[in-house]
């Protein structure tokens, strides 16, 4: 059998692990389960179900269940597939699934599993072979896993296909399986009973319920307590009748099925059935019992089959969960670890057999072996059920089987052997002398036999009997294990109803019951049973029935309220109370009920009032019996009412109910009380406990300060105390508490100085080594803590160790215990601080694995809560597995929603909640980061109230980190000064040790994170005060500990600040001293030192000593991968990388420059997934842009830049945000590179208006950059004014930022733009005077002698001036110092070296000097050969080629021309896109054709053609040149048709080269004809070819030559008949639609007859508007052309046309001509084709409305049919008739969820209600629209905000009500009068789009309405209806009069 899901080994060609998705695994589990290799296809189906498993109701959590349902399926048909044992030449198995045939294949060996039995079943069908008993009942348990899955399936299933399919497989597996058990040739004995068990399930359940609300009549109270005990007795007994019955039923029918019985037998019901306290909702634990010498194997089988068959019908109830039936890869309960034990099912969990876990199991199927314990099955004789109460077979099948067994109930079958088993049971009890062996079963007397009854227990039984020992030991389990806990650490917590509450009165006296040998079954029973016999004082009987009754109560009524066995409640107030119904949905979500819903909560402190003495009573009897050689007197039960009033239980329980304000009055009633008692001083120790529990319910309220306060007082009382009672273990109690909350204030001294004292105090009371104290342990860990905070690391380490070592002293070192897991997390926690990540995992998941043995699997504990998110955050830190983290997070989520209820609101909850919300900025989901962040933040104030608090303060800085980071800085600056402010109230007047409350380590990280902000705003003064403070701050805060890890965030962040203001040298020093730091603080690699490194070598970069940054990078690199793991994906690593690639770039190394860039980049995508928008990934783009376009790859750089702006986009929204804005200007920079300067300028200008918008409008430098750009975008375009204007408002923001005057490099960089600026002007020696004031200040701030790129690059600026002045010899120095600079900063050999050189060389061509100018190019050329992979290599080689052209060496030119050409190849990227390969090529090409080698000047040529044909924009060549050169080339070659073809193709290009006024459209006509030719004489394909050409032409000319455009038509119609000559109907079509939409262009398709089949009224109007004949030609053709986009599936075209041709007309159309418009479309079919046209789109596009050229023909067909129905009721009929009604109508249904919010949507929604409401003003439509039912769509849109829309829905639907109409609000009346007075004082009578004469018939039909008609004459709406009498035309007229009637028809 599969074990653990596994991982598939996938390894990728780097040796990085690939984690397989879960989509691999599953289609892995499928290809398995087809070859029939069933084990790995489980396991790869349990994988896959293990990645998903956690969303419950996720379509691939129902996929992998439902496969996992059909491997088991598989393997029961494989299984009754096999032939008898021992069949030779065996065949491998297949998938019996995969086909309807009868499989031929034999069962696969499992290896695992052992045989029964040998003996065979025999069948006597053919088709069901011989099984043995191990394979039948290994395919019981198949076919019980298989179901169990199945129904998981359907309960997590949406899908109403789906679930059918399921219960279909379902039952064909059941018949399956009992045609295995019945064999195959015996009739189905197919139960023809109507019993249905879910109904009568659900009956027995609406009963109880219906029992426990009458049950509500009685009152909680004392006087009536007695009657409530006896009603739920009453309750109690009937359900577990009614289970019994049902049980009974289901035994019944599945006998049927299975055939008669063959002995007798008696089904006993165990546990809580038993003790007739079992719910609707209880496992169902039971056990068969076998007559006398019935016990043969095949009997057992029989009952083994009746068991699984009645396990398939409980199972089919739906209320089974997957781990209660163990199936072994996903619930492995035997495994020796917890790793196979991983799904936690959180379905719907009712009525079912018990588990299969090993310590249940208490069904007739038992268990197998378990960890020495031998196999155990319940299908039993009588006398070998009772020998499993000897204490011989307690102890060796052990978990409690003979308690189990004690006590059953009859069930089903003879009741007489049950009735003898329970003599047999008794008997046993009753044994003397229990400590020796019993004898075995057949020696035990019958019931018959036994002559002597059992006599009653009325005085102490003795204790030789075995019931009496048994009693004891189980009593003494019972009080360890179910120990009522009302401690402070417990407050608030969940109430585990059955654990906590029911199980300890329900087993104390079952065990009472035990030890007196009492005849009652029940709690009820035995109680009575005690008083009776005077074993209990009456009060005390009354208290403890009363504790049961409350117990039993709230269980039955947990179960209920949840409708499910889910026995959680909370104590705490829930925020939604809701309603009471629980859906499935909740059940899975485990919505916990709220106490007060169930049973108030005086009732449970009334419970602990008894059930605190009872427990404490219990208790001292134990203890002093313990040693004693007796039992239970009659005098230690018999004392006292079990029952405590105090003031102190009461406190107590109050506070386990989180009631802390009841709690804190009581405790102050109490103290003052105390303190005002005569009695006082001898009660110092009882109000110093006062006080202790008074500062707990302080620190549950959340005021740690009033709670130290108490504390404080608890510790001087119990002080003063100390020396008569000996207080020491109080004191220290004390002092403990002291120190964990002095930590949680950071107030170190002070936590350490209580710390240390409690812990000399408890060594002194429980021994110096306090090897054997959890007391000392805790103080130990305490102080760890501490330590680990304060930096010191060893002694944190010391003294963890410490405490972990004692613990396990204590418990043992293998043994799991709370305590013991405590420590190992607080070692994690050391170990993570340390980076000492490995480690620190290991002890975390230690922990994690301890505390789920201690409290349970799966089971909801905070503690585990706390280890998973411990261990995110360390998968965070260390791994970057962020899905990882934020599964755990949500697991940890989960645990805490379970405890405080799904809507509790906790500081845990908040906690985890602000984790997901930083695991979400991680990823880039800053708008969800937002939403988690804000409810954290809900949450704190929820808990700590309004007043200031330091989370609460945590809080608003993590969302104002999260604005910052999405973009929103100003809000986010807002949030930290927030935050600032809340701490500075929090500590302000407040003592702290050592130090002012302004420099505690609160608010030195506040403002730090100010400064960070301020920096990332661009207030870089702000930044370097707050980060210069914050350093200070820390350094003063810790000048005892100089070294502590505080100190260096403030300190790392002023770097980054003096970065920022390019301050080098005092960054560097301070990155330096950071770095010492850190190597004295973390021993080993730590990430913080990588990060230092990396910083460092950021900064010798931008000082241009890139060797050393090199240096500090590859440190970085090398520690990051040892503490991450090399090639571990972790963004620490990547932007390691990415500065690597950066700094390579610096250096010239291109290659390797790209290689990390590309490294960094994948690793990013690997970390986040590649369709991930993720602000890293969009960085990494961002920089590989930059290497592209420093390449010369314009186009790579392009898609680069706008997959970067896609991610952030993605990432930040449509929000403002730098890294958009700085992407949009990379972009514009590109655009302006490849020639489109409108997109530069659309790119720039929006990247100024973001960060304008983002800076709100203040002076920053990013703002000037881009000024800066736009500049140059306008001097690229010739416009240098606005060039000039532009730079200087850049340098007016430099001078802004920095001060006026001040000597910056950005005010240089200012100046150097417009003196660039004046040179481009021709005003150069304006520009030479700025360029050398800018040179000045460069020098002065770098240092006249220090070497600066920046000085270097203005240097070369001049001499560029002076080379426009011809000035060549001063531009030739400026040019020799620029290279000097360079040589100083890089050395001879660096590429910036050679682009100096080819400056120079260039200046001194100009002058003349070829012979020094080919001298610098040759040591340019030298330089590049060196780093060949270069984008100024090849410019340098064909400098030197024209140097040499011009000194007559033409062999040498076309030498370096080659080499030139070589140089571009070796450049990422295509090669062919770049303009200077064709320039090169064809310079070599005539340099060759001049050679009169005309082959090798083709082949140059041609390739030259190729490069240009791939580029998007042309170069500064001559193509038609080229092309006529080649024809030349090919004349003298002798190739006549390429001569031809060349020729042609230089027309052509000649033609698009000259513009569109060019004439030669001859060339066009002569290639149409020679094609008409080729068509002729059959050579299709190059007449094609020719045509193409044509059209070319004519594509271009027909923009301004209407001739041409008849030239293009006949050329399209020529093509589209050479196509139907070939047959190619497509693109007949095709070519014949370019066709009509060129001749539609030119009016020439529709002739005069368009008009004839018109109308008569149509053709009226038309006789009185001919003028508009032209425009309805034109939309005429426009409507035809339709059908034939459609068939061409076409659309492009359409939509411009059916804007400028439909749409646009109307604009200036008067009314009577929007008349004849709508009837003259109406009449042409316009309606049907608009029908035609949407239902193509909707079938040919996924989504229309996301698709952007069909929804804007939707758009258009919308407005189009708005408008044509106002005007025409000839169009209104005509869409209804096409069905576009019918459309509209779609439209309105299917639209409604997204109105308003989707505004794509909701346009379509308003122009369906505007055309519908405009089809019902016509009255022969509107019946017609009656019987599409459409007042019904249009009620959701009679109150939305829109009035225009909402007016028109609410008049349309007055049209169609037959019945009275709508009544009408205020708001839209007082909308309709005004929009009427409005349209009234207008010319046309309209306002936005209503005439007058509609809103008057509108007034008219709503006031058919009563109560609209009074409205309106109160609103005066008469008289703005007479004005329409007076002032319009007969038809308004008539309109208003009709109307006035209306309104004064009384």
């Amino acid at each position: 059998m599969a074990g653990e899901p596994q991982a598939l080994g996938l390894v990728s060609q780097r040796g990085e692990r690939y984690n397989p998705t879960y989509e691999d695994h599953f289609q892995a589990g499928q290809a398995a389960l087809t070859e029939g290799e069933f084990d790995r296809a489980e396991n790869h189906f349990a994988s896959a179900l293990k990645l998903v498993h956690h969303q419950f109701s996720h379509p691939q959590t129902v996929a992998a269940l439902h496969a996992l349902g059909n491997l088991f399926h598989a393997r029961v048909k494989n299984t009754l597939a096999l032939p008898t044992k021992g069949t030779e030449n065996s065949k491998p198995a297949v998938n019996p699934l995969a086909s309807s045939e009868k499989p031929t294949s034999v069962k696969q060996d499992e290896g695992g599993h052992k045989s029964l039995e040998n003996e065979g079943k025999q069948t006597e069908d053919p088709n069901f072979p011989e099984l043995s008993l191990a394979d039948l009942e290994q395919a019981g348990t198949w076919t019980v896993n298989a179901v169990a899955l199945y129904n998981s399936a359907t309960v997590r299933s949406k899908q109403e296909e789906e679930i059918v399919e399921i219960q279909t497989s379902i039952r064909n597996l059941e018949e399956l399986f009992l045609l295995c058990l019945v064999g195959g040739q015996k009739a189905m004995r197919g139960s023809t009973s109507v019993f249905d068990p879910k109904a009568k399930l659900l009956q027995i359940r609406e009963e109880c319920q219906k029992k426990l609300d009458d049950l509500d009549a009685i009152p909680y109270d004392t006087q009536h307590e007695l009657d409530r005990a006896e009603a739920i007795r009453s309750i109690y007994r009937q359900v577990a009748a009614d289970i019994s019955g049902l049980i009974r039923s289901m035994v019944e029918a599945s006998i049927q099925d299975l055939g008669k019985a063959p002995c007798k037998f008696a089904i006993i019901g165990l546990g809580s059935l038993a003790r007739e306290e079992t719910t609707p909702y209880s496992d169902f634990e039971f056990a068969i019992l076998l007559e006398e010498g019935g016990d043969s194997k095949e009997n057992r089988q029989y009952f083994r089959n009746l068991t699984r068959l009645l396990h398939l019908k409980v199972i089919d109830l739906g209320e089974t969960i997957l781990p209660a039936v163990a199936i072994k890869s996903l619930n492995d309960f035997y495994s020796d670890g917890p790793e196979g034990d991983w799904f936690y099912d959180i379905g719907p969990r009712g009525f079912a057999f018990d588990g299969a876990m090993p310590s249940a199991s208490k069904t007739p199927l038992g268990r197998p072996e378990y960890r020495g314990k031998p196999a155990l099955e319940l299908i039993r004789t009588p006398s070998n059920m009772a020998i499993l109460q000897t204490t011989a077979s307690a102890e060796t099948y052990g978990f409690h089987v003979d308690e189990v067994l004690r006590t059953v109930a009859y069930v089903a079958g003879d009741r007489k052997l049950v009735e003898e088993y329970e003599s047999l049971v008794q008997q046993t009890l009753n044994t003397k002398n229990p400590s020796t062996h019993q004898k075995p079963a057949s020696e035990i007397k019958s019931n018959k036999e036994e002559s002597t009854s059992v006599e009653s227990q009325t005085s102490e039984p003795e204790v030789q009997t075995l019931g009496c020992e048994r009693a004891m030991n189980f009593l003494k389990d019972i009080l360890q294990s179910f120990k009522t806990t009302l401690k402070e650490d417990e407050d608030g917590k969940l109430f585990q109803v059955k654990k906590e509450i029911y199980r300890l009165p329900s087993m104390v006296v079952s065990g009472l019951g035990l030890f007196y040998s009492l005849e009652g079954k029940t709690a009820w029973d035995i109680v009575e049973e005690m008083a009776d016999k005077r074993l209990l004082t009456e009060v005390a009987s009354q208290n403890l029935k009363a504790a049961v009754s409350i117990a039993t109560e709230l269980r039955l009524r947990t179960y209920l309220s949840n409708d499910s066995q889910s026995d959680d409640i909370t104590p705490m107030k829930r925020i939604d109370h809701g309603t009471d119904k629980v859906t499935t949905e909740e059940i899975c979500s485990r919505v916990v009920r709220e106490l007060t819903d169930v049973l108030p909560k005086s009732v449970l402190v009334r419970f602990y009032q008894t059930m605190l003495p009872l427990e404490e009573m219990m208790s001292a009897v134990l203890k002093k019996t313990e040693g004693e050689d007796k039992g239970l007197t009659e005098g230690n039960l018999t004392e006292g009412s079990l029952l405590d009033p105090s003031a102190r239980t009461k406190s107590l329980i109050l506070l386990r109910l989180s009631q802390y304000q009841e709690a804190i009055s009581l405790l102050e009633d109490e103290i003052q009380q105390v303190e005002t008692s005569p009695s006082a001083p001898e009660m110092t120790h009882h109000l110093g406990v006062c006080h202790y529990n008074l500062g707990n319910a302080y620190r549950g309220e959340g005021d740690q300060h009033k709670a130290k306060d108490h504390y404080q007082q608890a510790l001087g009382l119990w002080r003063k105390d100390a020396h008569s009672e000996g207080d020491d273990d109080y004191i220290d109690t004390a002092l403990h508490a002291l120190g964990h909350i002095n930590h949680m204030f950071d107030q170190f001294d002070q936590a350490l100085e209580a710390y240390g004292e409690a812990l000399t105090l408890r060594k002194q009371l429980y021994g110096k080594d306090g090897s054997d104290s959890q007391f000392i342990s805790h103080t130990l860990h305490g102080m760890a803590s501490v330590y680990k905070d304060l930096g010191d690391y060893d002694t944190a380490l010391d003294l963890e160790n410490q405490a972990l070592e004692a613990a396990q002293k204590m418990y043992g070192p293998h043994r799991a215990h709370s305590e013991t897991a405590t420590y190992l997390s607080g070692l994690g926690s050391i170990h993570r601080e340390m980076a000492n990540f490995k480690e620190a995992r290991k002890c975390f998941q230690e922990a994690l694995k301890m505390f789920k043995s201690v409290v349970g699997e799966n089971v909801a504990h905070p503690q585990i809560a706390a280890q998973l998110t411990a261990l995110a955050n360390l998968d965070k830190q260390s791994q970057w597995s962020n899905l990882d983290c934020v599964s755990k997070y949500y697991q940890a989520l989960q645990i805490f929603h379970i405890l405080y209820g799904a809507e509790g609101k906790t500081y845990e909850i908040a906690s985890v909640l602000g984790s997901i919300a930083n695991c979400l900025e991680d990823f880039g989901h800053f708008e969800d980061a937002e939403k988690y962040h804000r409810d954290s933040l809900d949450m704190f104030l929820h808990v700590y109230g309004s007043g200031d608090n330091l989370n609460v303060a945590g809080a608003y800085n993590d969302i104002g980190s999260s604005l910052l980071q999405a973009g929103r800085g100003e809000e986010g600056l807002e949030m930290m000064e927030k935050a600032l402010q809340m701490k500075q109230a929090v500590f302000k007047g407040k003592t702290v040790v050592k130090f002012e409350w302004r420099e505690a380590p609160e608010m030195v990280s506040s403002i730090t994170n100010l400064g960070y902000a301020h920096w990332k705003l661009g207030n870089i003064d702000k930044a370097t005060q707050y980060t210069e403070e914050a350093v200070a701050m820390a350094t003063n805060l810790h000048k005892y500990n100089k070294l502590h890890p505080s100190i260096i965030v403030p300190m790392q962040t002023l770097g980054g600040v003096y970065m920022e203001r390019k301050e080098w040298v005092p960054a560097q020093e301070l990155f330096e001293k950071v770095l010492e730091m850190e190597q004295t603080i973390y021993r080993g690699p730590h990430p913080l030192v990588g990060m230092t490194l990396s910083n460092l070598g950021s900064v010798h970069g931008e000082m241009l000593d890139h060797k050393t940054a090199l240096q500090y990078l590859q440190r970085a690199e090398k520690i990051s991968e040892d503490v991450f793991g090399e090639g571990t994906p972790h963004p620490q690593v990547a932007l390691i990388w990415n500065n690597m690639g950066l700094n390579y770039k610096d250096m010239g190394n291109i290659p390797k420059a790209l290689e990390y860039l590309t490294r960094s980049l994948q690793m990013r995508v690997a970390i986040y997934g590649e369709d991930t928008p993720h602000p890293d990934i969009g960085a990494s783009l961002g920089n590989m842009g930059l290497l592209m376009a420093k390449l010369g790859n314009i186009d790579m750089a392009a898609t680069c830049f706008e997959k970067a702006l896609k991610k952030f986009r993605g990432s930040y929204g449509n929000r403002t945000h730098p890294s958009i804005a700085g992407t949009l200007d990379n972009l514009g920079i590109i655009f302006s590179e490849k020639g489109d300067y409108h997109e530069s300028l659309k790119h720039h200008r929006e990247a100024l208006d973001m960060k304008q918008d983002l800076y709100g409008g203040k002076p920053n430098v990013s703002i000037a950059l881009t000024l800066n750009n736009l500049a140059n975008t306008y001097k690229a375009l010739g416009e240098h004014e606005t060039a000039l204007g532009l730079f200087r408002q850049s340098l007016d923001i430099y001078e802004a930022v920095h001060g006026k005057g001040a000597l910056h490099p950005d005010i240089a960089q200012g100046l150097i733009g417009i003196g660039n600026q004046y040179v481009n002007l021709k005003r150069s020696h304006e520009g030479i005077e700025l360029l050398q004031k800018s040179l000045k200040m460069l020098e002065e701030f770098y240092g006249i002698d220090t070497p600066h790129q920046d000085i270097a690059t203005c240097l070369n600026n001049i001499a560029f001036a002076h080379d426009e002045l011809k000035e060549f010899d001063l531009a030739i120095q400026c040019y020799q110092r620029a290279l000097e600079v360079w040589r100083q900063l890089f050395g001879n050999e660096h590429p910036n070296v050679a682009i100096a050189l080819n400056n120079l060389a260039s200046a001194c061509t100009n002058s003349g000097d070829t012979t020094r100018a080919t001298v610098c190019f040759e040591e340019a050329v030298k330089i590049y050969q060196l780093s060949p992979c270069n984008p100024q290599a090849h410019q340098a080689f064909f400098n030197l080629a024209k140097v040499c052209l011009l000194q007559g060496n033409k062999i040498k030119a076309l030498a370096n021309y080659v080499q030139g050409i070589n140089a571009l190849q070796l450049l990422p990227g295509g090669v062919s896109l770049r303009p200077e390969l064709v320039s090169g090529l064809s310079s070599a090409a005539q340099i060759l054709f001049e050679g009169k080698s005309y082959k090798e000047a083709a082949e140059y040529w041609e390739r030259a053609l190729a490069a240009h044909s791939q580029m998007r924009t042309a170069p500064n060549v001559d193509v038609g040149k080229i092309q006529f050169n080649l024809a030349r080339c090919y004349s003298e070659l002798g190739d006549v048709e390429k001569e031809r073809t060349f020729h042609e193709q230089a027309l052509q290009t000649r033609l698009q080269q000259h513009g569109e006024n060019n004439s030669n459209v001859d060339v066009g006509l002569s290639l149409l004809h020679t094609a008409r030719t080729l068509q002729t004489a059959g050579d299709h394909q190059l007449a094609l070819l020719y045509l193409q050409q044509a059209a070319e032409i004519f594509q271009v000319l027909a923009e301004s030559s209407s001739e041409s455009k008849t030239f293009l038509a006949a050329t399209y119609k020529s093509m589209s008949d050479t196509y139907q000559s070939t047959g190619d109907q497509g693109n007949k079509v095709k070519y014949l639609s370019e066709m009509m939409r060129t001749l539609q262009s030119t009016n020439q398709e529709v002739e005069d007859y368009v008009f004839d089949d018109l109308s008569s009224e149509t053709k009226s109007l038309l006789e009185k508007f001919p003028g508009l004949r032209p425009t309805l030609k034109k939309a005429a053709t426009t409507v035809k052309m339709l059908g034939s986009w459609r068939s061409a599936e076409d659309l492009n075209g359409a939509a411009p046309l059916m804007w400028s041709d439909l749409l646009l007309p109307r604009r200036t159309m008067s009314k009577p001509e929007l008349q004849l418009y709508g009837h003259f479309l109406a009449d042409i079919g316009a309606a049907e084709q608009f029908h035609s046209l949407i239902k193509f789109m909707e079938k040919s596009y996924e989504d229309v409305i996301s698709s952007e050229v069909p929804f804007r023909c939707l758009m258009m067909i919308g407005g189009l049919c708005m408008g044509l129905a106002d005007s025409s009721a000839l169009m209104c009929h005509r869409l209804v008739t096409a069905g576009m009604v019918e459309v509209l109508c779609g439209w309105l249904e299917n639209f409604k969820d997204q109105y308003p919010q989707d505004q794509n949507r909701s346009s379509l929604v308003t122009y369906a209600i505007h055309t519908i409401h405009n089809c019902c003003k016509v009255s022969d439509v509107r019946h017609a629209l009656k019987e599409q039912n459409i007042s019904k769509l249009l009620d959701p849109y009679l109150k939305i905000e829109d009035m225009g829309t909402r007016l028109a829905a609410l008049l349309a639907t007055s049209y169609l009500t037959d019945d009275e109409t709508p009544e009408a609000d205020s708001d839209i009346m007082d909308h309709i009068i005004n929009k009427l007075d409005k349209a009234l004082q207008g010319k046309a009578r309209s306002a936005e789009g209503y005439s007058a004469m509609e809103l008057v018939m509108g007034i008219g039909t709503l006031c058919g309405n009563a109560v609209n008609r009074t409205a309106f004459l109160e609103k005066s709406a008469a008289a703005l209806v007479e004005k329409l009498m007076e002032k319009g035309d007969e038809e308004e007229t008539e309109a208003a009069a009709n109307t006035i009637c209306t309104l004064l028809a009384e």
